[in-house]
């Protein structure tokens, strides 16, 4: 099912967009990550799953599950709700559990979509969860406009190496130090090319 699914959403998608992925190689193989995005659309959990052919979960806004045919497809792409806005602990311990079984979760940092260009550093919370789990987090950049027919790209950066700080106590200001980098990162993808 999944697979149909990736399948058609790349067929509309490529219609639709001229679609780039740069750094596919990048994503890591038989280890869990956070694979993390910049989010300017309601589109890119599509662009980022349908493209990327490692499978992975998605952590989606609680709202997309609402109705009965859409809590449908988006658990049907590996999505599972969080209530944005609330400390979420059961979206937050599906996430670990995922990350400790090696799978790859996608999330947004940012915890919400931001215009292009804005200048907004991601959440710690992100950091505090693949500390946790003690997995890294693969910056990730999508940048063009999805327009039809207008480029869209999608940059997979190399993972950022969290490791020197799994046995660290790590204080809000040290995770808001890290996101800080790892949000540099993220930006330095769209300028690569």
């Amino acid at each position: 099912m999944m697979t149909v699914l990736k399948f058609l959403i790349r067929v509309y998608m490529r219609i639709m967009y001229k679609v780039r992925i740069v750094g596919a190689e990048n994503l890591p193989d038989g280890e869990g990550a956070i694979i993390a995005p910049n989010h300017i659309s309601n589109l890119d959990p599509l662009l980022v799953v349908a493209f990327c052919k490692k499978p992975m979960k998605i952590m989606a806004k609680a709202e997309l599950f609402k109705f009965k045919i859409t809590d449908a497809f988006f658990r049907a792409v590996g999505a599972f709700p969080i209530n944005r806005g609330d400390a979420d602990i059961t979206a937050v311990k599906t996430c670990l559990r995922f990350l400790k079984k090696d799978e790859l979760v996608l999330l947004f940092p940012h915890g919400t979509r931001i215009k292009p260009g804005e200048d907004i550093s991601i959440k710690e919370g992100v950091v505090l969860m693949a500390l946790k789990a003690r997995k890294n987090i693969v910056p990730c950049y999508i940048s063009g406009t999805y327009g039809f027919r207008k480029q869209i790209t999608l940059h997979i950066g190399k993972p950022y190496d969290l490791s020197p700080h799994y046995d660290d106590k790590i204080t809000p200001t040290g995770a808001k130090e890290i996101a800080g980098e790892i949000w540099e990162a993220m930006k330095a993808l769209d300028k690569e090319d």
